[in-house]
């Protein structure tokens, strides 16, 4: 316990709104890299797997902005096909009653460990390589190899690699599947998309957008947050009791027991929502959070253990969609219906089949 607070203690820095503000720059340029691959390698009208795409973005911002990295394409599908088997093997033992022991070759056991081997082959040589240059560098890595515990030790080389592979995780999975599941939302709701892009239009003209105009562009930021309400990248949370409590009227909790929290039941809820299964993004106005009991939405979990990549992902999610938006015309593929997939992470089984075409003009 003491361990992970000095860990928050020393990433938080990185995430706070000024520090992310600054990456908004190469969040921008990266989204832009991946348009421009799509005109030269997606030829328009034909159908292409959106969620995978939006999963290679995410995880070159991650990895460019918090860790200094240059992916390629054949690391970044190589990591997110071995995330994606990790996530699968978890989930299933979440979910088991019984769970083999790590050492018994069963097939998930066998997976899992070849997934896992893959991801620490490459966090370990991210670290290697920044440590072999001698400049620590002033991004969250280099903030990880200067931490000192609370003996004023180093991370170890394992203390390293599990967070830096905790951070790449939840920095790309999370946001992917949300942005996924946002413009599967925005295709069944014509009348928001519409409102939606002419708010882009008028604040970007058809061009590119910048980071001077992101404050105009609240409308964005809304719907994607009420996107991650109807369909929340994470759909429950636990929490272990540390000290007798009671939930409610008359249900007592003991040292020790573990209290899951069903988030997808929690943005659903009327008493909080009214018709909570019509999407609408102007819940997320200014003045409708304000009046809103604080936990009703909790798409970042909250508490002393609330996701520290918050600002970060909402971030990055406007500049991904206003970037797109703003120079193409995207749709999911008709007749296509994606199928929720509750992992760890709540993904499209089968991928978002989408496809684009440019705009006039762009």
């Amino acid at each position: 316990k003491a361990r992970r607070h000095a860990f928050r203690r020393i990433i938080q820095p990185s995430f706070r709104r000024g520090a992310i503000d600054a990456l908004g720059a190469q969040m921008l340029a990266r989204s832009q890299a991946m348009l421009e691959r799509w005109r030269q390698q997606l030829p328009p009208d034909e159908p292409f797997d959106l969620h995978a795409e939006l999963m290679r973005l995410a995880l070159e911002i991650i990895a460019g902005t918090l860790f200094g990295l240059e992916f390629g394409a054949e690391r970044t599908s190589a990591s997110t096909r071995a995330f994606g088997t990790a996530i699968e093997v978890i989930t299933a033992r979440i979910m088991a009653l019984a769970v083999p022991p790590p050492w018994l070759p069963t097939p998930g056991n066998v997976r899992l460990r070849r997934a896992t081997a893959q991801l620490e082959r490459v966090v370990s040589g991210v670290i290697a390589d920044r440590r072999s240059r001698g400049e620590l560098g002033d991004d969250l890595l280099g903030d990880l190899l200067r931490a000192r515990d609370e003996d004023g030790q180093p991370l170890s080389d394992r203390q390293l690699r599990d967070e830096v592979l905790t951070m790449f995780l939840a920095g790309h999975e999370t946001t992917a599947a949300a942005l996924a599941w946002t413009v599967w939302l925005l295709s069944q709701h014509r009348d928001i998309h519409a409102r939606l892009r002419a708010q882009i239009d008028a604040v970007t003209g058809g061009r590119a957008p910048t980071l001077e105009d992101l404050p105009r562009l609240g409308y964005v930021a809304q719907v994607f947050h009420e996107s991650m309400r109807m369909i929340p990248p994470v759909s429950a949370g636990a929490r272990n009791c540390i000290a007798a409590d009671r939930l409610g009227p008359g249900l007592p909790v003991a040292p020790g027991d573990r209290v899951l929290h069903f988030i997808c039941l929690t943005h659903r809820h009327p008493e909080f929502w009214p018709e909570p299964e019509r999407f609408d993004p102007e819940r997320f106005s200014p003045e409708a959070r304000a009046s809103r009991h604080k936990f009703a939405y909790t798409p970042f979990s909250d508490g002393p253990r609330k996701c520290v990549g918050e600002h970060f992902a909402v971030r990055e999610a406007q500049i991904v969609l206003t970037s797109i938006l703003s120079q193409m015309e995207l749709e999911v593929v008709p007749g296509f219906v994606p199928e929720l997939d509750y992992q760890i992470t709540t993904r499209p089984k089968r991928g978002l089949l989408a496809r684009w075409r440019p705009r006039r003009g762009c």
